[in-house]
């Protein structure tokens, strides 16, 4: 029987089962890297086409890419039968489809998954159109909805000349309610009403920072009603506003500026002017109102004016003053009180910076760090007036600087300095800033230091992959993956923008098969059984079938020239057991084994096999966000998504790359798609879609 299969000229070219990933991932087995490949594609379905329609499975998918819709192509002949093996073409105007190409089945249907994708957040329609060669294309649209904007504005009175200004907090969020990096807002002021007012923004555009916000101001200048627009992520929202004479405002006149200023045991008069009003309500979040024990009062406006008496006399901290017409709650303002312990009760000091990694400063380029000095008593409150003295120790001589050495808390107990880094890297330990507040004689009470690294630049962003893997959906796999991005001293860099791209690197026939020793038929446990691996067709990356890229997968593993005698899996001493054929897929006690042989009769090996198309499609190596931004960890999760049909076929190249400090650096992981244990195991999954015709 071995002679006969030598004489034939068989080929079986089929992997052992190797070594399972960590968790539920199940990554297949483990092959040489390969020569180019040869092996010839399905032939496609030669029926005569004439219609093609599209559903889908929700005509609504959220904009935080959490779910898909499931669009359907069937196809019909002339005789509205359904058309297997027919290629079908789809492309979406919006959104990620997890696929481009797909074969109808033995219904007639072909099936993809939109999603929202990570790259666009907006609300929009995405038309999923599916082409067959021959006939009319067919579109079905989908609605990819969730994002929203958000207003708040620190007021919605506006006062001409003694209080114009209102500050806008603008949040937009995505279906999930997380902020949207970098969304482009656009904003617009109108007069609205029976009677239109006039005002300004700070600002017409802008976009959002890493939490999804974006700050601009309103000033009212002409009474009357006013109408805020702001629009962006295909979303829009409204607030209006009112711009009130000064001779008719409801205004606190004092304290003037917000916040004011209070020190615990003294007294603060808060005065508002009601012309319109009979009585005012008195409210503060922190201390009481004229010497008594209430929070709250009401007092009568007399010549238009109405005043209270605000004080603390243990508790330092933020009071929050709101005053409001005692009949009409509407109509109202407020101002924040900052109320801190006197200087001689300083006793401790912290010091903050607001980044721990920054970057030389050189040819004009200023990088600079604010660090934020709090005194507080021993009760930790905040100290007002305390003296505070900076300093610089383990500089590195490049002209580091800071901008105060001496000065006085405010009423949040705070003092700022700015630090501005020289022309030198400091060492790993970085250049060490010491605050210390000092009594009235200049003795020193308590010091505090904050360590800044100068260097900083990207040392390098490694990629990798998570335990478990999740089933999306039915057709659809979901791998937990993060970055992690590291400077020159192994300090993490916090907000760097990390850029990803996949690439489908190797591909590789084969079979899920039954590789327990244990003959029983309830006792399965599959592996898969590679071809080997072929490099991706597309050698230069660009997505289009240039001359000698369409080579097709290697039969001969060996480089040997010739064809070779197939493995015995099962052990049983026999290649190929009595009464089998070889070249024909068959059963060797209870393993299906498929043999690859002379496919086109010639007696000869067959080693190129072209097919005009670029083996595998670009979006078989699975999909991910294009960008990341960095926690404070340095830290950025994503799920690499891709079809099931790909698990332990395709060997995907992830890339990150970042860029800082001027100076990109770039990580590199190649991975087979891992597949979900249990559905591996159980031989749930379909075999190679790369195999050769008739195997």
């Amino acid at each position: 029987m071995l002679n006969m299969i030598k004489m034939t000229g068989v080929l079986l070219m089929i992997a052992v089962l190797s070594a399972c990933g960590g968790g539920d991932g199940f990554s297949g087995g483990t092959t040489p890297e390969p020569d180019p490949s040869e092996q010839p594609p399905s032939d496609s379905n030669s029926a005569v086409t004439a219609a093609i329609s599209l559903a889908t499975s929700q005509i609504s998918i959220k904009s935080d890419n959490s779910d898909s819709a499931t669009v359907t192509a069937t196809v019909l002949d002339a005789n509205n039968a359904v058309v297997p093996g027919v290629d079908v073409a789809f492309k979406a105007s919006g959104g990620q489809l997890t696929a481009s190409a797909v074969k109808t089945d033995d219904t007639g249907k072909a099936t993809v998954l939109l999603s929202s994708g990570s790259s666009d957040p907006s609300n929009r329609i995405a038309t999923v159109t599916a082409t067959v060669t021959g006939i009319a294309p067919a579109q079905i649209p989908v609605k990819i909805s969730g994002s929203t904007i958000t207003i708040t504005a620190s007021k919605t009175s506006l006062i001409p000349v003694t209080a114009p200004t209102a500050t806008l907090t603008l949040t937009a969020k995505n279906a999930s309610g997380q902020g949207v990096y970098n969304a482009p807002l656009t904003l617009s002021v109108a007069g609205v009403g029976a009677t239109p007012g006039v005002a300004t923004l700070s600002a017409t555009t802008g976009n959002t920072d890493v939490s999804g916000v974006l700050s601009a101001t309103i000033t009212g200048s002409s009474p009357g009603t006013v109408r805020l627009a702001v629009s962006g992520l295909g979303y829009a929202a409204t607030q209006d506003f009112t711009v009130v004479s000064v001779a008719s405002a409801f205004q606190i006149t004092a304290p003037t500026s917000s916040p004011a200023s209070a020190s615990i045991g003294s007294n603060l008069t808060v005065t508002v002017s009601a012309p319109n009003s009979s009585s005012v309500r008195f409210v503060t979040t922190l201390g009481v109102w004229d010497g008594s024990a209430n929070s709250m009062v009401i007092k009568p406006v007399s010549g238009g004016v109405a005043s209270a008496v605000l004080s603390s006399a243990v508790n330092g901290g933020v009071a929050n003053v709101q005053v409001l017409d005692a009949n009409n709650s509407t109509i109202q303002d407020s101002i924040a009180v900052l109320i801190s312990a006197p200087a001689s009760t300083a006793s401790a000091i912290t010091l903050q910076s607001d980044v721990s990694v920054l970057a030389p400063s050189s040819g004009g380029l200023v990088n600079q760090a604010i660090l934020t000095a709090t005194v507080k008593n021993a009760s930790l409150q905040p100290v007002a007036n305390a003296a505070v003295i900076f300093s610089i120790s383990s500089a590195t001589g490049g002209g580091e600087s800071l901008s105060i050495a001496y000065g006085l808390t405010d009423s949040a107990g705070e003092i700022k300095s700015t630090f501005t880094s020289g022309n030198l890297a400091s060492t790993q330990s970085g250049v060490v800033v010491t605050a210390t507040v000092v009594d009235a004689a200049g003795v020193m009470i308590d010091s505090a230091d904050k360590s800044i690294v100068i260097g900083g630049a990207a040392g390098s962003v490694v990629v990798g992959g998570g335990t478990e893997v999740a089933a999306l959906d039915p057709a659809t796999y979901s791998y937990p993956m993060s970055v992690l991005v590291a400077d020159t001293n192994g300090n993490a860099i916090s907000g760097a923008v990390v850029t990803l791209s996949v690439w489908p690197a190797y591909y590789a026939g084969g079979y899920w098969v039954d590789t327990d020793p244990d003959p029983s038929p309830d006792a399965v446990i599959c592996g898969v059984a590679r071809f080997g691996a072929s490099l991706n067709e597309d050698g230069n990356e660009n997505l289009t079938l240039d001359a000698g890229e369409d080579i097709g997968p290697n039969e001969d593993l060996n480089s040997n020239g010739s064809l070779d005698i197939p493995t015995d899996l099962n052990g049983d001493g026999d290649y190929v057991d009595a009464g089998e054929n070889p070249g024909v897929a068959y059963v060797d006690n209870g393993i299906t084994i498929r043999l690859s042989e002379d496919l086109d009769g010639d007696a000869a090996p067959d080693f190129v096999l072209p097919d005009g198309q670029l083996t595998p499609g670009n979006s078989a190596g699975g999909a991910a966000p294009r960008t990341l931004v960095t926690d404070s960890n340095g830290v950025a999760t994503f799920s690499l998504v891709y079809l099931k049909a790909h698990a332990a076929w395709i060997k995907t190249r992830i890339r990150a790359s970042v860029e800082v400090f001027g100076t990109e650096t770039t990580g590199t992981i190649n991975l087979w798609l891992p597949a979900q244990r249990e559905e591996a195991e159980s031989c749930l999954l379909p075999d190679s879609p790369f195999n050769p015709a008739g195997l």
